[in-house]
């Protein structure tokens, strides 16, 4: 099992890890389970499709429009649940509001990376980090202490080609992760996983099994291909222990 550290990494474990990883997702065998855009369904596609489209336009950037369907979008994955459960999503005013006070530096993303993903180096973190850093603590989307989860998935529907979206479930576990109680070290992991799974889709063998990835509902984008592919090998991983 590897072991990440909750701190800064550098270039260099960055591309150990994503390395790594790459080789794991690699072995997998996705064809051999249900794929997942086959699995998720209605609303879970529907505002997740309507949040990335309102992205890539200009004048919808973080409109109201923008952030209704991305708050319809979290709470069809999950996010918010009825009864005596911590997993609630925040006032939509107060989740607006928290939002649109890092619009600068979350449209100077949009612009300079619309149509490609960066490259991970020592200019990219110098530039962004800091900046991101602030946009992520800024943000008020759950009640809950989880602010890794809930943040990851809202920047994925803000800016599609850098963020990735973050689960317990899958992505934590595949990467041997999980969320730590304070906030500076959940942008750690964040920040950590960014740039790992930015690298993982540079690999040659990970952007082989993301090319066989056709369907468009789900697959919106080449990290959202990323993420599915890492669900796949997640369920595997269970399957096989059920047989145990």
């Amino acid at each position: 099992m590897l072991y990440m550290r909750n701190i800064e990494l550098s270039i260099k474990e960055i591309e150990k890890y994503a390395s790594e990883y790459s080789e794991i997702l690699h072995n997998s065998k996705p064809k051999k389970i249900q794929k997942v855009e086959n699995i998720f369904s209605g609303p879970s596609i529907y505002f997740h499709r309507k949040a990335i489209f309102r992205s890539r336009r200009r004048k919808d950037f973080l409109s109201d429009r923008h952030l209704e369907y991305i708050y319809a979008a979290l709470a069809s994955w999950g996010m918010h649940r009825l009864g005596p459960s911590e997993t609630k999503l925040a006032d939509y005013e107060l989740f607006k509001k928290s939002i649109r006070q890092s619009r600068d530096v979350l449209k100077a993303l949009k612009v300079r990376f619309k149509n490609k993903t960066p490259k991970v180096n020592e200019e990219f973190i110098k530039e962004y980090m800091a900046r991101i850093r602030k946009a992520f603590n800024a943000m008020v989307v759950s009640t809950s202490n989880s602010h890794l989860v809930a943040n990851s998935k809202v920047l994925h529907h803000i800016i599609p080609s850098i963020f990735t979206p973050i689960d317990r479930r899958y992505t934590l576990t595949f990467f041997h992760k999980s969320v730590p109680p304070a906030k500076k070290k959940q942008f750690q992991v964040f920040w950590n996983l960014t740039l790992i799974m930015l690298k993982m889709i540079q690999d040659a063998k990970v952007k082989k099994i993301l090319q066989k990835k056709k369907n468009k509902r789900f697959n919106t984008s080449i990290l959202k291909k990323l993420d599915n592919a890492i669900i796949e090998r997640v369920k595997i991983k269970k399957k096989k222990k059920k047989k145990k």
